[in-house]
This record gives structure tokens, C-alpha cells and sequence, in this order.
């Protein structure tokens, strides 16, 4: 059994709304994601403020190191005001053919944040943006 190992030459250089190439999403889990911001981006310096935040499924985090750095990382784009997975789940949804319940029930059982899109949410964004 051979492990996948992560190199860079397995990532292409293409658009990240290239049809051809869609960009991969993953699922991360909260305690990896503080690891990686535990330094700034920056200096390296330590953070020693942040203040968390989440829309829908997007994880944003606020940072100040110890050198005075102030960043801000989100967890993906946002365009128009509208997080890109809180769009791309809805559009899921509705062109699988699956239900808002049946999907946020399946959130639910993996503690997964997508659950925290209200299903209003959902149905507008479908209406206004993918019909």
C-alpha cells in the first residue's frame, strides 16, 4: 500500500474558473487549520489575537502578531459579496437533484459548517443566481 504524498508538481497552472480544470476543494479540520495560523504570513512572527469568524461554510479569521501585523484569511474567494462554497453547495443541491434537509442532515453527522447555511439562504441563491 503506497501512501498519496502531496507534491507541487501534482497542482496545474490553470484559472480557478476554468471549466476544464475546476478548482479541488477539501475538507479540513479545525485543529489543522489553527496550526497554520498560529504564525503571520508576513514576519513568522506568533499571532497572540485572532477573532474567528464563519459565513455559511466559509471560515474567516482576523490576526495580529506579536510585530503588529493585522491579516485577514479566508477559507475561500468571495465575489460579489457571496462566498464561493456557500454558492457552489446550493448550486450542488439543487442540480443533484437532492433536498436542503437531506444535505444539511449530512452536514450534521460530519459537525461539517455547511449546516450553518440557513436553507432561506439556499433558496435564494438558487433562485436569483442559478435558475
Amino acid at each position: 500500500m503506497t501512501d498519496n504524498v502531496y507534491s507541487s508538481s501534482d497542482d496545474t497552472d490553470y484559472e480557478l474558473d476554468s471549466e476544464e480544470h475546476p478548482e479541488r476543494k477539501f475538507l479540513v479540520f479545525e485543529s489543522c487549520l489553527k496550526l497554520l495560523l498560529k504564525f503571520c504570513s508576513k514576519c513568522g512572527g506568533t499571532i497572540f489575537e485572532s477573532t474567528e469568524t464563519t459565513s455559511g461554510s466559509m471560515f474567516s479569521v482576523k490576526m495580529l502578531c506579536v510585530n503588529s501585523h493585522l491579516s485577514r484569511w479566508s477559507s475561500q474567494p468571495v465575489t460579489k459579496n457571496i462566498a464561493a462554497g456557500n454558492l457552489l453547495c446550493s448550486a450542488a443541491i439543487l442540480f443533484s437533484g437532492n433536498t436542503f434537509s437531506h444535505i444539511a442532515q449530512f452536514a450534521s453527522f460530519l459537525n461539517l459548517k455547511f449546516s450553518a447555511i440557513p436553507h432561506n439562504t439556499i433558496y435564494k441563491t438558487s433562485t436569483c443566481f442559478l435558475w
